[in-house]
């Protein structure tokens, strides 16, 4: 696998320090022959020249590839063969509205005896058309020096771990100003985040599923501890409609995918009767345990005496349940469940023998929803409280920032709980 960053005249600026991180370059036909020629000359690493059209000039250039559309005709591709014979060819498909079925039809159409790479571009418009990428890199990627990825925000699944089934090339921007495709990488994600110079095919995949997903930070913090722990793995995030679940767990079979962490809305969801957030894959089989419990208690015992604490939980979801068990195994004082709906509250609370009405005192609160919490803790706002918000990217801080509780960070909770997570994908970090 190849490295190849988007290089453009701004941009040469800065190529001593690009150089030294990628393999080649691709240079694009939005600027003249003249400046082009400029570029190339500096240049020490191979390059690719993306041309959008038969511009057979090109080859005086000397790149060593060049990159022409499916629909440049076979002639010309053999005419351009025989004037510049030491240039390998790269012919490449693009469909920048969906990710169609037939991509073996495709690549069966686009061959030519002097073409050395097939590149086949397309647009995920859900996470499950990533999956079938990777699928078809995964079959012919062995057969042929192939390129296949999906754009978009959805397609950053096939970009990484179609390097680990045999992409020949991985495309990056250099920062998030000089991004070539939708979807694509800068460089600094792409090998200080994703390890991606260090993936090779026995690199196992981890992924966060959900939705949204944007905003979680676990690809930093697992891919950081998979670093530090030496481990020849990767973790990504693969954003998850509740509708496409069936489809997604058909789609990951033969694929690198050996653990999951899950989140909203498909804990409750994922594994029929059950509400988890941790999937561990063994040959195909997958077992689950609930890691948020966990990770919440021991993120608030760090900082006061459970057991002696009167808890108040807001919200009837997944987490909110699964902190529950835990503070009912950790024999917390007292445990009042409130939410938006209150029937939930109530088959919850039953469920543990807790309250669900608010009471007059509270020692602890944790939140574990999205919605405007005011209404909950106005009548706490001057008391020597614990507070916790699960949803560390939350706004919700904010409106108790003037009080004289002490906060305790939902990333504390995070950080707990993935460090489980670790261990049960068998990472041996707490013991």
């Amino acid at each position: 696998m190849l490295i190849a960053v988007f290089l453009n005249p701004e941009s040469v600026k800065n190529l001593p320090r690009i150089e030294a991180l990628v393999d080649g370059f691709e240079l694009r036909l939005n600027t003249s022959y003249v400046e082009l020629k400029k570029i190339r000359d500096k240049i020490t690493k191979p390059i690719i020249i993306k041309a959008n059209n038969n511009c057979m000039e090109l080859g005086k250039l000397n790149p060593e590839y060049i990159d022409f559309d499916y629909k440049i005709t076979n002639n010309f591709i053999t005419c351009f063969h025989l004037e510049y014979p030491d240039i390998k060819i790269i012919r490449s498909y693009h469909d920048f509205e969906c990710t169609p079925d037939d991509l073996a039809e495709i690549l069966q159409k686009m061959q030519h005896p002097n073409c050395t790479v097939y590149k086949i571009v397309t647009y995920a418009n859900n996470s499950l058309d990533s999956l079938k990428m990777l699928h078809f890199v995964k079959k012919y990627g062995q057969e042929y020096d192939l390129v296949a990825h999906c754009m978009g925000e959805l397609g950053v699944v096939s970009r990484i771990v179609g390097s680990i089934l045999g992409n020949y090339f991985h495309y990056a921007g250099i920062d998030l100003d000089n991004i070539p495709a939708p979807g694509c990488l800068d460089l600094n994600e792409l090998i200080n985040v994703y390890r991606i110079k260090k993936i090779n095919q026995k690199t196992a995949v981890y992924a966060l599923l959900g939705s949204p997903v944007e905003q979680s930070v676990g690809h930093i913090f697992h891919n950081d501890m998979f670093e530090k722990l030496g481990k020849n793995a990767v973790y990504i995030k693969i954003k998850l409609e509740p509708k496409e679940l069936k489809g997604f767990r058909h789609a990951i079979v033969g694929l690198p995918f050996q653990g999951f962490s899950v989140t909203m809305p498909l804990k409750e969801l994922i594994i029929p009767d059950s509400v988890v957030n941790t999937i561990r894959i063994n040959n195909n089989n997958w077992s689950a345990i609930n890691t948020d419990g966990v990770g919440a208690l021991a993120a608030l015992a760090a900082v006061c005496d459970i057991t002696k604490s009167r808890l108040l939980v807001l919200g009837a979801g997944g987490a909110a349940k699964a902190i529950v068990n835990e503070a009912v195994k950790r024999k917390v004082l007292a445990i009042t469940i409130v939410n938006r709906t209150a029937s939930k509250a109530k088959d919850l609370a039953k469920q543990f023998n807790c309250l669900s009405e608010l009471g007059d005192a509270y020692d602890i609160i944790i939140n574990t929803i999205p919605a405007d919490i005011n209404k909950y803790i106005k009548n706490y706002l001057t008391d020597n409280l614990v507070f916790m918000d699960i949803n560390y990217y939350s706004n919700h801080n904010k409106q108790i920032k003037m009080t004289n509780w002490r906060v305790v960070s939902g990333y504390d909770m995070y950080v707990n709980q993935a460090l489980r997570q670790l261990d049960y994908w068998g990472h041996g970090v707490t013991r």
